[in-house]
């Protein structure tokens, strides 16, 4: 994610090496799914998603630590990101 620590929004930076399904979501640290930012198939090379630190809601969350999960079927990644407002 870029950037990060972020104040009002950060992208989430992948690659894929074949299309495949990808899914792409935001939990707070109680493992709280807070927003799914992507649930399709993308085709392969670089791809750029922005979270604009909002729930599925569209209401602003507060102040600190989300993971970022990136599920592709065969491969599960985590970032951790930290919201400053």
């Amino acid at each position: 994610a870029f950037p990060n620590p972020f104040n009002s929004s950060t992208f989430v930076l992948f690659q894929l090496d074949k299309t495949r399904d990808v899914s792409l979501n935001i939990y707070n640290t109680l493992g709280q799914n807070i927003k799914t930012l992507l649930d399709e198939s993308r085709a392969a090379g670089n791809h750029k998603i922005r979270w604009d630190g909002r729930d599925e809601f569209s209401k602003d969350v507060g102040s600190g630590v989300y993971f970022v999960k990136l599920e592709t079927g065969e491969q599960i990644f985590s970032k951790k990101i930290l919201l400053v407002r």
